[in-house]
């Protein structure tokens, strides 16, 4: 299989809408590059990748790195940005497919419970 097909192989795992995520993942506290801590919305989430609304406009995005940690503090996890679009003037629409090599053993203890 070539890298292609894996790419969209894992794009199509099942996404778990924000409502039936657990309380730590509805919201995500997120750094891109080295700037201020931010408070994002997610939409949805799936074993290898998460979708958010992030509380910036988009033409301020600059540094694709992008660190995560839910509410409850329990991880964090390092990517790069695969995906950004503008919701409004004041908000962008971004999305991270983790790379293999990250440990998601914690996210997805997290992403495996019911949401309260």
């Amino acid at each position: 299989m070539n890298d292609g097909s894996r790419a969209s192989e894992r794009r199509r795992t099942k996404r778990i809408p924000a409502q039936d995520l657990p309380d730590p993942l509805k919201r995500m506290y997120v750094r891109i590059g080295g700037g201020e801590r931010l408070q994002a919305r997610t939409i949805d989430a799936s074993t290898n990748g998460i979708c958010l609304i992030l509380p910036l406009p988009v033409y301020s995005i600059h540094d694709f790195e992008i660190t995560l940690k839910p509410q409850d503090g329990s991880f964090t996890i390092s990517d790069e940005l695969v995906y950004i679009k503008p919701v409004n003037n004041r908000a962008s629409r971004v999305s991270i497919q983790f790379s293999p090599t990250n440990d998601l053993s914690q996210y997805n203890a997290l992403l495996a419970k019911k949401s309260n």
